[in-house]
C-alpha cells in the first residue's frame, strides 16, 4: 500500500504545481532573491580569496618564524572558509537550477526569458566536465551579470531618492503657502494658530523625509563605492580587460558624487586643486610642500657693484662755495672780490663745492689749469688776497684757527688725505649713513667724514657727483697733530669719490635694508689692496624676503575679556614709488604704497555681529521685521574677518641725521569684511557685510637700537558702508568715525628679521556719534615666514 502512496503523492503534487500558475510578480522577485543570495555568497568568497593572496605575500616577508606560524594558521582558516563557501555555492546553484527547470516546464515561462536571470558562475560549480577556456568565459558572463545586478540594484535607490525629492519639494511649497497667509494683518489670531500648527505638521514631516533622502544618499553612495571597488578587483585579480569594465560606468553614480565643495568661508585650495579645510591649513602636508617649495626657490638678483678706491688712494677736500669767504676771513685774506666768484661757481658748476686746490688758486690768483702747482700766499690779481695790516685782536685770532703748521707754513690738509675705509647703511633705497675714515699724508692724523643726508642708491649714477660727505671730527694718532676745527668742519668730500655704483641693467631697484663695511675687517689683505677694490650687490629675491608675513595672538581675545580674534595672520609688501629724497634733505613725498591683507578668526560665537530686529510695518498695512546696526557700528570693525587696504606714504622725514626718530605721514584705506547675522536660530545665512575707510595718519618710527624699536601711530578715518543688503533687510547703520591709537614693539636677534616678535597694542574709538564707544586689542606677534637682510656683497 505504502508503494503506492508515494507515487501517487508524487504526481498529486507535480498535477497541483501545473494547476496553480505563479504569477509574474512573483516568481521574479524570487529569481532576484536567489540570484542575490548566490552573488553573496560569491563575493565573500572573493574577499576570502583576496585576503589569502595578500596573506601569502606577507608570510613570503616574514622572517620570524612564530609570526609566519601565525599568519600561516589565519591563511588555512580562509581557505577552509573558501571550501565551505564553494559547498553552499554548489548547493544554491542546484536549488537555483531546479527553479528554472520549474518554471521552465510547469510554470511555460520561456527560456529566452529565463536568460535574463541566469547565473552562470553556477557552470563551474555544476558541470561535470568543463575546459579552462569555458571557465573563463564563465567567469567574464558572471562578473558582467553580477556588474548588471548592481547597477540596478543602484539604480532602484536613485528612483526612490528622487521621489523623495519630490516630496520634499512639495513640502517646501505648502510651507511657502502657509507662511504668506501669515502676511495677511487681518487674520484672526485663532486662524493664525492654525496656519502655524499646520506649518509646524508639514515641517515635522518634512524633517521626517529629509531623514530618509539623507539614508538614501547614503545608501547609493555605499552601493556606488562598492560597485568602483568590485570594478577594481575584477582587473587586478581576475584578470578582466579595462574595456569589458568600462561599458559598465554606473551613470547615476556621478549624479551624487561626494565632492567636498569650495566654500570660501571653510575651504582652501592648495596645489593641485586640493580643498583643504582652513582649520587644517598649517597641518596639511599639501599645504607644507607648496609653501616650502615657495618660499625655498632660490632667486637671487644682482643688483650692481660698488667701487671703493684703493688703500691710501689720495681723495681731494671740497669746500662749500657758501663758505668760501668764511673760511678764507679765518685764513686771513680779504673777501672783497670774492663775490663774483661765488656767483660764477653757482651758476655754471656742476657741484655746491670746489676743491681745496681750486679755493688755493684762487687765493694766489692762478686760473684752473694751473692749480695742480699752487701753493699757500696771497697775490694783487687772486680773488682772495693776504691782509698784512691786522690789529691785535685779529692777528691772535687767524693764529688761533690756522691750519698751517707754524714751522713749515705748509698747510697739513694740503688738498685732501688718503683713504682708508667706508660704512654704508641703506634704508628703504636709500644711502642714509655714510661713514668714511682718512688719514693724513704724514700718517700723523684721522679724519672722519659722515653723510648729513640720504641719498637714493636708484639714481646715484646721476647724483652723487653733486652730493658730499662732510667733516665729522678728527683723531691725532701721536697727539703732535693739532687743528682749529672751525676750518675743518668746513670741509667735504665726493660721494662718488668714495663710494662709485654701477647698477646692472634691468635690475636697479630698491634693496633690502643693510649695512656694509669695506674693505671688510674679514681679510686683511683685502684691505691693503692698492688698486680700485669692486664689491657686487647680491640681493635675494625669493618671496620670503619681500613678503612681510606675520601672525598675532590677541591676549584679551584669548582670555575672553574682549570678543577680538583669537589669531590674525597678516601679509604686508612695500612698492616704492618715488623713493627719492629732496635735495640735501631727509625729506621724500610720496615715497611708497604699502597693500596688506588681514584674516581674524574668532570663536564659533563671536565671529559675527547679531544686528537688533525691528517689526515694522508699511503703508498697505504689511509687517515686516527689519534689521538695524545702529549700536553695532564699531563692532563692524572690532570682528572683521577679513581686511584688506593699503598706507600710501605722504611724507616721510627726520628732523637731523642724529635723531632717533623717522616721522610718516599718510594715507590709509581699508575694505572690511564682517558676517552679520539677522535671525539668531540660522548659522548659515549670514550677511557679508562690506566697509570702506580712508582718512589720515601719523606715524613715528623710534629705535632703542637697530633691532629694537618703537612704532606709535595716530589715524582719524571715516568708514561707509557699501553694498546692497535688501536681501537681508539690513538698515545702514550710517557714517562711522573712528580715532585709533597704536603702538607696536618689535625685536629680532642680530640682523635676522626673519625671527621678528612684536607686542602690538591698538586702541579705536567712535568720535562720530557722540556715544564714546571703543576697543582695545593687545596683540603678540611672530613674523614666521620672512627673513630679511639676505643682501650680500662679495
Amino acid at each position: 500500500m505504502k508503494s503506492l502512496l508515494f507515487p501517487f503523492l508524487f504526481f498529486f503534487s507535480i498535477f497541483s504545481v501545473s494547476a496553480q500558475e505563479i504569477t509574474e510578480d512573483q516568481f521574479i522577485p524570487q529569481l532576484q532573491a536567489k540570484q542575490k543570495a548566490l552573488y553573496e555568497l560569491v563575493d565573500k568568497k572573493d574577499d576570502l580569496v583576496i585576503q589569502v593572496s595578500n596573506l601569502t605575500r606577507e608570510i613570503k616577508a616574514i622572517k620570524d618564524e612564530a609570526e609566519k606560524a601565525k599568519k600561516i594558521k589565519e591563511k588555512e582558516g580562509f581557505e577552509n572558509e573558501i571550501k565551505e563557501l564553494d559547498i553552499k555555492i554548489t548547493e544554491k546553484c542546484d536549488e537555483y537550477r531546479e527553479y528554472h527547470t520549474l518554471l521552465s516546464k510547469y510554470q511555460n515561462v520561456s527560456n529566452e526569458f529565463l536568460a535574463n536571470y541566469k547565473v552562470r558562475i553556477c557552470q563551474i560549480y555544476t558541470s561535470p566536465a568543463i575546459t579552462s577556456e569555458e571557465v573563463e568565459e564563465v567567469k567574464i558572463d558572471s562578473f558582467k551579470e553580477k556588474l548588471k545586478a548592481k547597477e540596478a540594484e543602484i539604480e532602484e535607490k536613485v528612483d526612490g531618492k528622487f521621489d523623495s525629492d519630490k516630496k520634499i519639494a512639495v513640502f517646501d511649497k505648502e510651507i511657502a503657502d502657509e507662511e504668506s497667509k501669515l502676511n495677511d494683518s487681518t487674520l484672526e489670531d485663532t486662524k493664525r494658530k492654525e496656519i502655524e500648527d499646520k506649518i509646524k505638521a508639514i515641517k515635522k514631516e518634512k524633517s521626517t523625509e529629509v531623514d530618509d533622502n539623507k539614508d538614501l544618499l547614503k545608501e547609493i553612495r555605499d552601493l556606488c563605492d562598492k560597485f568602483e571597488e568590485y570594478k577594481t578587483y575584477l582587473e587586478k585579480h581576475e584578470g578582466v580587460e579595462a574595456s569589458v569594465l568600462e561599458t559598465f560606468k554606473g551613470r547615476s553614480c556621478l549624479l551624487f558624487e561626494e565632492k567636498e565643495e569650495l566654500d570660501p568661508e571653510k575651504f582652501i585650495v592648495v596645489g593641485d586643486n586640493e580643498p583643504i579645510k582652513k582649520e587644517e591649513l598649517l597641518s596639511n602636508e599639501n599645504t607644507k610642500q607648496v609653501l616650502r617649495d615657495v618660499f625655498s626657490i632660490d632667486s637671487k638678483t644682482n643688483l650692481g657693484t660698488f667701487e671703493i678706491p684703493g688703500d691710501e688712494a689720495f681723495i681731494n677736500f671740497y669746500i662749500s662755495v657758501g663758505d668760501l669767504d668764511d673760511v678764507a676771513k679765518m685764513e686771513g685774506y680779504s673777501t672783497q672780490k670774492s663775490n663774483n666768484i661765488k656767483k660764477n661757481y653757482k651758476k655754471n658748476s656742476d657741484s655746491h663745492a670746489i676743491s681745496l686746490k681750486v679755493y688755493n688758486s684762487l687765493k694766489k690768483g692762478e686760473s684752473e689749469k694751473d692749480k695742480e702747482t699752487t701753493t699757500t700766499g696771497g697775490g694783487d690779481d687772486s680773488t682772495y688776497n693776504r691782509i698784512d695790516t691786522l690789529n691785535e685782536f685779529d692777528q691772535e685770532k687767524i693764529t688761533n684757527t690756522s691750519s698751517a703748521n707754524s714751522a713749515t707754513d705748509e698747510l697739513l690738509v694740503a688738498g685732501g688725505a688718503l683713504f682708508k675705509s667706508i660704512q654704508i647703511e641703506l634704508r628703504e633705497g636709500g644711502i642714509v649713513d655714510t661713514r668714511v675714515v682718512f688719514i693724513s699724508t704724514d700718517k700723523k692724523t684721522e679724519f672722519y667724514f659722515e653723510g648729513r643726508y640720504p641719498i637714493s642708491i636708484l639714481n646715484y649714477t646721476r647724483k652723487s657727483k653733486d652730493s658730499y660727505i662732510a667733516f665729522s671730527h678728527y683723531v691725532s694718532l701721536d697727539g703732535s697733530q693739532i687743528y682749529d676745527e672751525n676750518i675743518l668742519e668746513k670741509l667735504l668730500i665726493r660721494y662718488v669719490d668714495v663710494l662709485d655704483y654701477h647698477p646692472n641693467a634691468g635690475s636697479n631697484y630698491v634693496p633690502d635694508d643693510v649695512s656694509y663695511k669695506f674693505p671688510s675687517n674679514d681679510d686683511e689683505s683685502e684691505a691693503k689692496i692698492k688698486d680700485r677694490r669692486s664689491y657686487q650687490v647680491i640681493n635675494n629675491t625669493h618671496l620670503q624676503n619681500v613678503l612681510d608675513l606675520r601672525a598675532y595672538t590677541d591676549l584679551l581675545g584669548l582670555f575672553s575679556d574682549e570678543d577680538n580674534g583669537l589669531f590674525q595672520i597678516e601679509g604686508k609688501a612695500d612698492f616704492f614709488i618715488n623713493p627719492f629724497n629732496v635735495k640735501r634733505e631727509a625729506l621724500y613725498f610720496l615715497k611708497k604704497v604699502s597693500p596688506y591683507v588681514r584674516y581674524s578668526r574668532f570663536d564659533d560665537d563671536a565671529g559675527f555681529v547679531q544686528a537688533t530686529g525691528n517689526v515694522v510695518t508699511d503703508s498697505n498695512g504689511m509687517m515686516s521685521t527689519e534689521y538695524l546696526l545702529q549700536d553695532s557700528k564699531l563692532e563692524l570693525l572690532e570682528r572683521a574677518n577679513l581686511e584688506m587696504g593699503s598706507n600710501l606714504n605722504l611724507i616721510n622725514f627726520r628732523w637731523f641725521k642724529e635723531s632717533p626718530f623717522w616721522t610718516s605721514l599718510y594715507f590709509p584705506l581699508s575694505y572690511n569684511v564682517t558676517k552679520v547675522r539677522t535671525d539668531a536660530t540660522i548659522e548659515d545665512n549670514d550677511a557679508n557685510y562690506k566697509i570702506m575707510g580712508f582718512g589720515l595718519g601719523a606715524n613715528l618710527e623710534i629705535r632703542r637700537f637697530n633691532n629694537f624699536g618703537l612704532n606709535i601711530g595716530y589715524e582719524l578715518k571715516g568708514y561707509s558702508f557699501v553694498g546692497d543688503y535688501s536681501e537681508f533687510n539690513i538698515q545702514e547703520p550710517g557714517y562711522l568715525k573712528t580715532q585709533t591709537i597704536n603702538a607696536e614693539i618689535f625685536y629680532y636677534p642680530g640682523s635676522d628679521r626673519s625671527n621678528s616678535i612684536f607686542l602690538r597694542m591698538k586702541n579705536v574709538r567712535d568720535v562720530g556719534s557722540g556715544a564714546g564707544d571703543a576697543f582695545f586689542q593687545l596683540q603678540v606677534g611672530y613674523r614666521f615666514t620672512i627673513g630679511v637682510g639676505a643682501i650680500k656683497a662679495r
